[in-house]
């Protein structure tokens, strides 16, 4: 995975799950930053870093 690449981001709560596209604005060391989200996703998980209460958002093509 590069900046650039597009990544599925799937967003899973008690009552609904969703997938929504998104791209890789940047790659450091421990983080993985979507365009258009300010908190950043942890790398070598895929899941962001933080969530509400119940819900999960993870990186679909990392999480599998």
């Amino acid at each position: 995975m590069k900046s650039g690449d597009s990544v599925t981001i799937v967003v899973k709560t008690p009552l609904a799950m969703t997938e929504e596209s998104g791209v890789v604005e940047s790659i450091d060391e421990d983080f993985i930053y979507i365009e258009g989200l300010r908190i950043p996703f942890m790398k070598s998980t895929g899941k962001k870093i933080d969530n509400f209460f119940g819900a999960e958002v993870y990186i679909k093509e990392i999480k599998s």
